[in-house]
């Protein structure tokens, strides 16, 4: 599976880390919505948001034990990033240009720079 949207002017990858108790977690909250564990197999999950929306979603990519295919299951309510977030101990992603992403893969690491934009104390 491959994360696609409209353009694709930005490409890239992520990567995370689950909570303590994640897999208790996610089971939790398909048991919730009404997911049939036994017949469906948790292996990924799929975020989406726009720009020009509050609305985010996100789905549970299960195998289908009965068939072996694999289904994204989603759901009819508006989701909330924090609800998403909460799956994940630490979340990280990283776009690049869809041009120039073949050397943004290549690099390991880099210096992070940090710009003060804090803003200004004043005293009274």
């Amino acid at each position: 599976m491959k994360a696609e949207v409209q353009y694709n002017d930005y490409i890239g990858n992520a990567a995370a880390d689950m909570t303590d108790f994640d897999s208790l977690r996610i089971q939790a909250y398909m048991k919730e919505k009404g997911i049939d564990e036994a017949r469906y197999e948790f292996i990924g999950i799929s975020f989406y948001a726009s720009g020009d929306s509050e609305r985010v979603s996100f789905s549970f990519i299960c195998r289908d034990k009965e068939d072996g295919s694999v289904k994204d299951i989603g759901f009819e309510k508006d989701q909330t990033v924090d609800e998403f977030l909460r799956f994940f101990k630490r979340f990280n992603v990283i776009l690049g240009l869809r041009h120039r992403y073949e050397e943004l893969e290549k690099v390991d690491s880099t210096e992070t720079i940090y710009i003060d934009d804090r803003e200004e104390e004043t005293n009274v």
